[in-house]
């Protein structure tokens, strides 16, 4: 799986075998499918999931495009970091308090 948050919105990667992967692009609510050509879809997965020194992602025939309707909310502000692996690192951590 891989992930991207990208100033245009959130992008996924799920593979789902090694023929078909899900993909899953961030778009504005209420949005058309018909909105989001082919083209306008892969260069948007470039763009938000891309990074530099890593092959580009292989396009593909899109088999459906549908908007499903999420949503996201804070339920209280994360406070700690944890990290569950050594290979791991926080992604977010509070800054440390000025030394006296």
């Amino acid at each position: 799986m891989l992930f991207g948050c990208h100033e245009n919105g959130f992008a996924g990667q799920m593979p789902r075998s090694p023929e078909v992967t899900r993909y899953y692009l961030q778009c504005p609510p209420g949005d058309d499918p018909e909105n989001w050509p082919h083209e306008r879809v892969w260069a948007e997965l470039q763009q938000r999931l891309g990074a530099a020194g890593v092959a580009p992602l292989t396009e593909g025939r899109l088999i459906e495009k549908r908007v499903l309707e999420m949503h996201d909310y804070v339920v209280e502000p994360m406070v700690h970091a944890v990290s569950t692996s050594r290979a791991t690192r926080p992604i977010w951590s509070p800054p440390s308090p000025p030394r006296a």
